[in-house]
Order: C-alpha cells, then structure tokens, then sequence
C-alpha cells in the first residue's frame, strides 16, 4: 500500500475508532489532536525498513541497517513489532504508544490485503495474505479505499455524525 493511502487508512480508522468510543471516553479536543498525530507517526513506522520509503528517506541511518539484517517487510511488519509497543505502553504506563501501536496495526491490516503480505509471525517466514488490493499502487487501491472510507462514512452516519 502506498504512503498516502496509509495515512487515508489510519486516519479514517483512527476518526472511526473515537467516534465509536466517544461515549466511554470523554476527550478533549487537544487529546484528539495528538492522538491522531501518534496514530499517524506509528502508520508510518514500518516502512523504516527500506531506504526508499518516506521515513526510510528521513532516517536512512536507521532504515539502512534494518533492511540489510531484516529486509523489507520483515520484523517490522509482524505482530511482533506490534505486540512490544504495546507491552512496552502497559509495562511502563505509557498510554500514548498505545496510539502509535494503533497505527502500526493499521498499516499492518493494509499490507496484509496486498499480494506481497506480511510476516505477520516472524520469524516464521510465512507470508500472509488477503488480496485485495493486489500489488502495491495498482488500480484496485484507490478503489478499495473508496469502499472503506464510504464504510467508515456509514458507520459515523449510523452513530449520529
């Protein structure tokens, strides 16, 4: 999945997520704000392991050496990752990574529905997959993610906007 589509994804699924729970939590609109920005930094957080992505071209300096030892799509895209940033935020009381772990999850559901997949138990290489994009950046994308923004849409309408 492409980077902009990602940030579409984890945005929408992020605005989606606190609609739904608006009605247990009750936050400000500056805990809203920051919320959503860590939701969309840890969107983007997998992809440090290339070079060629967006982070990767920021902090080369870190997405070198993590795709020469793991590869592209490696650890970074597993449960793994996930699950240690989110131990990490319980172990030490630090909700915000909480959100950062949301993201992270989000970018791992998008991969997960291309062709390529994720490693989503690494170390076992096994790649798993739901196609439904296809390969990255094919026509199908911008389409299915028509689909889920209208589905994100409904809900908020269905919810009382």
């Amino acid at each position: 999945m492409m980077f902009r589509n990602h940030l579409i994804v984890s945005a929408a699924g992020f605005a989606t997520l606190v609609k739904v729970t608006s009605g247990a939590f009750h936050w400000t609109a500056s805990e809203v704000f920051i919320a959503g920005v860590l939701t969309l930094l840890g969107t983007v957080l997998p992809d440090i392991d290339t070079p060629h992505s967006r982070i990767g071209r920021t902090l080369p300096f870190i997405a070198y050496p993590i795709k020469f030892v793991f590869g592209h799509r490696g650890i970074s895209h597993s449960l793994l990752s996930v699950g240690v940033i989110i131990l990490i935020a319980l172990g030490y009381d630090i909700q915000w990574l909480l959100w950062i772990s949301f993201g992270y999850a989000m970018h791992l559901v998008g991969d997960y529905l291309t062709e390529s997949g994720i490693p989503a138990l690494w170390p076992y290489k096994k790649r798993f997959r739901f196609v439904v994009f296809g390969t990255t950046n094919s026509i199908s994308e911008p389409l299915i993610l028509l689909v889920y923004l209208a589905g994100c849409a409904g809900l908020w309408l269905w919810l009382g906007w």
